[in-house]
Order: C-alpha cells, then sequence, then structure tokens
C-alpha cells in the first residue's frame, strides 16, 4: 500500500531583514521663528503615527504651534521620512490669527534625532500672507512613543 499523506507545518516564508513596525509618538516642540514678518519665540506639539524597518522610517504627522512673534497659531500635517537620524517632512499649514480669515500654506522640514531628542529647521511659504508670507524656524522636538505595534527596538529606546 502507498504511505499516507503526512500534514507538515510550512517553513516560514523568507524575508530581507527585520520586520517593519509600527509605532504612535508624540511631545513637545519649542524654539525661534524668523521671517518676513520679523522674529520670536514658538512652542507647540506634535503627534506621528510612523513603521521603521531597520533604518528606514515614514509615516504621517500632524503638529501645532503658537508662534509668539507673529501672534498666531499653525497646525500643519503632512508625510515624513527618514533614514537612520536624518528626516524629512513638509505638508500643508494652516494658520490662524494673523489675517482677518485663516491662511493656508505649505511647509517643510528637516530633522536629525537620537532618540526621543530632535533638532530642526522648518521652511514655510504663505502665498496669501500680507504679512508674513515667508516665516522659518528653528527648534527642538521632544518625542515620546505612546504605542507600539511590537517591542521597542534599540534605536527607539
Amino acid at each position: 500500500l502507498p504511505a499516507s499523506a503526512r500534514a507538515e507545518e510550512p517553513a516560514e516564508a523568507y524575508r530581507f531583514g527585520n520586520e517593519s513596525r509600527g509605532f504612535v509618538l508624540g511631545g513637545l516642540t519649542g524654539g525661534g521663528s524668523f521671517g518676513s514678518a520679523g522674529g520670536g519665540g514658538y512652542v507647540g506639539g506634535e503627534v506621528s503615527a510612523v513603521w521603521l524597518k531597520e533604518l528606514l522610517w515614514g509615516g504621517f504627522f500632524v503638529d501645532g504651534v503658537y508662534d509668539f512673534g507673529l501672534g498666531a497659531g499653525t497646525l500643519s500635517a503632512g508625510p515624513e521620512v527618514g533614514y537612520g537620524p536624518i528626516g524629512i517632512d513638509g505638508g500643508v499649514g494652516l494658520r490662524l490669527g494673523l489675517e482677518d480669515s485663516p491662511e493656508v500654506g505649505y511647509q517643510g522640514r528637516l530633522l536629525i534625532t537620537a532618540g526621543v531628542f530632535g533638532i530642526y529647521g522648518r521652511y514655510g511659504y504663505w502665498p496669501g500672507s500680507t504679512q508674513a508670507e515667508h516665516v522659518g524656524q528653528v527648534g527642538v522636538l521632544l518625542k515620546f512613543p505612546f504605542w507600539s505595534a511590537g517591542p521597542l527596538p534599540d534605536i527607539a529606546r
């Protein structure tokens, strides 16, 4: 008689590198601002939803700051991507309190981060503004993981 068939567990699929992991991070930001309307300081907060695979990371951020020099608040959101400690992000911004109506603009940021601490420079362009069309920021960011899809890798500790 022929041998009976035996069910075997399938072998694990071959993978390149570590699995990607998802995170939700949040924290505080602050620094100095300068531009076409003068300078001042700002303070705010940021939340990100990101994935990390080895040193490559990316995701989506939302932040809000109040600029004391302009006397206006800004909300911005967009994609972010990076490799190791270097990252870039950018997106659309909504500025409230400087003009009679809310202003829509665009922002981009270069970030250097080490664990929970980062430093960055950001440029904002507000095409409809009569008072502050160009705004630059130099600041610091303290972000902590609120949620992780798995154990935190050594780079996030």
